[in-house]
């Protein structure tokens, strides 16, 4: 399907970028309204994991993924280990 229509995968890569920083606003907005904003939990969660504690594309996971990809060979659960560039459609690899 991707080779016929290669602008879903970044349609929807985009539309999910949307939905996490609607996400993010809806939380800040809810934390800054509450009695958490006393505290200074939102301003430690982002001393401790940045403005994006859930980062997507692949330069902010790529060390993850191939440490995921890798456990699975040992494990057994893949033959041989793929190159994380290779699970994701080129227009997402941002």
């Amino acid at each position: 399907m991707l080779n016929r229509h290669p602008w879903v995968a970044l349609n929807l890569f985009k539309a999910f970028i949307e939905a996490k920083q609607d996400g993010y606003a809806k939380s800040d907005s809810l934390y800054r309204s509450s009695l958490m904003a006393a505290f200074g939990v939102l301003e430690m969660q982002r001393r401790t994991f940045g403005d994006d504690p859930f980062p997507y594309a692949l330069p902010a996971n790529r060390r993850a993924l191939q440490t995921l990809a890798d456990y699975m060979v040992e494990r057994g659960l893949l033959r041989e280990c793929p190159s994380v560039d290779e699970i994701f459609a080129q227009t997402t690899r941002g």
